[in-house]
Formats: structure tokens, C-alpha cells, sequence
């Protein structure tokens, strides 16, 4: 069954919770204070542009979504529906974590960070860039399997690269961008972003990934 076009959503909704939640903080300190709440379409706008955790986080929700469409997939018993289906999947796993995510991180985010606390220190970060690159290598392998007819080898090593990447996701979540706000001052983050747009704008063609891979929700099997 033909899966339906996917593409990246970097908009969440939790950047409009947090501008409510701004502007609900200032209502309480004062009448005074409130009448700067006109400005927050603008600290919401500035917010979105330069806040390169917010877009990585928002990428990783795209990531975990397909991750979990994924696994629906795996249960097809129909060859056929199976083999058309789990190969979109294949090729944007590939071209996302590859060509558009990964490289926001192991070149511009945390090149940043490293350093900034005990933790994060070089030999922590080497270890996470490594293992974009066997994720790389394993997606790789996948794809090699299933252009071989390989199915079995597919469906095995599928689940096993689910799992690893999901493993990899929360743990960035919860070791580097519970912190990298903290850790970056605004010039930084706005350096960010915009090599983040830079990157993207290189992919050329490439880059209507953003385009062709909107919403994993909208995934039908």
C-alpha cells in the first residue's frame, strides 16, 4: 500500500504554550508589566528563529513518530504490502537522519556545547557523532538487503536499528538539549539556526525532504 507523502513539521505547538505561559507570568507581576504583552507575537517569532533545541527536538518528535509507524509496518504479513511500505520508510530514515538531521548536530550543536560542563566532554561527544555514523552504516545495510529481496534480514535488522535510534534520541534528549539552552547565550543560538538553514538550503533538491516528508501521521499501511 502506497505510503502517502511525508515532510518535516519544525512548528510546534509547544512554543505556543510557552508564550501563554509567558505572557500569563507577566500578567501576575503587574498592570504595568502587562501592557508589554503586545510585544509577544515578536518573542514568539524570535523564540521559533533562533532556538536551535527547540528545531533538533522538534525533529526528534518527527523521528520518534516515523519510528512508531515503523513498527506498525513490521506486523504486515503481506509481502507485498509489507515490501512497498517498509521502503519509504527505509529511504527516509536514511535521507533524513543522513542528510538533514544528524549533521545539525555533529557539526553545528554540539561542537557548541562540548565542553561547557563535565559531562559533555569531548570523548561524550565522539561517542554520540560515532554512532550517527553506525546508524548511517546500519540503514545503510538495511537498504542493501532490501534492494537483495532479503526480507528476512530486513524485517531482523529493522527492529534492532528502531530500537538503537530511539535509544540514541532519548538519550541526546536527556544528556545535551535538557541543557544546551542554558549552556548557549542568544548570539550563539542565532548562529545556529542559521547555519541549521544554511545546511538545509545546500541540500538543493534535497532539501524538499522538508516538503516531501510532512506529517508521519498521515502515514496509512
Amino acid at each position: 500500500m502506497h505510503i502517502n507523502n511525508l515532510l518535516l513539521k519544525f512548528i510546534t505547538p509547544a512554543f505556543e504554550e510557552l508564550v501563554l505561559f509567558t505572557a500569563a507570568l507577566v500578567t501576575q507581576t503587574g498592570s504595568r508589566l502587562c501592557r508589554n504583552i503586545k510585544h509577544i507575537p515578536n518573542i514568539k517569532k524570535h523564540l521559533f528563529m533562533y532556538n536551535p533545541v527547540s528545531i533538533l527536538r522538534q525533529e526528534h518528535k518527527l523521528l520518534m513518530d516515523a519510528i512508531e509507524k515503523t513498527r506498525q509496518i513490521q506486523q504486515i504479513q503481506d509481502a507485498t504490502t509489507y515490501q512497498a511500505a517498509v521502503h519509504d520508510m527505509i529511504v527516509f530514515f536514511q535521507n533524513f537522519t543522513g542528510m538533514c538531521h544528524f549533521p545539525k548536530e555533529d557539526k553545528i550543536l554540539f561542537p557548541l556545547v562540548q565542553g561547557r560542563t563535565h559531562k559533555l566532554d569531548a570523548a561524550f561527544i565522539d561517542d554520540i557523532c560515532s554512532h550517527h555514523q553506525d546508524l548511517e552504516q546500519f540503514i545503510s545495510e538495511i537498504l542493501d538487503a532490501y534492494t537483495m529481496h532479503d526480507y528476512r534480514t530486513v524485517r531482523l535488522a529493522l527492529n534492532k536499528y528502531l530500537n538503537e535510534l530511539e535509544d540514541e534520541i532519548e538519550t541526546e534528549e536527556r544528556e545535551i538539549l535538557s541543557i544546551a539552552d542554558a549552556l548557549l547565550s542568544v548570539k550563539e543560538s542565532e548562529i545556529a539556526c542559521k547555519d541549521f538553514e544554511r545546511h538545509d538550503a545546500r541540500l538543493g533538491a534535497i532539501g524538499t525532504i522538508k516538503g516531501r516528508y510532512r506529517n508521519i501521521s498521515d502515514f496509512t499501511v
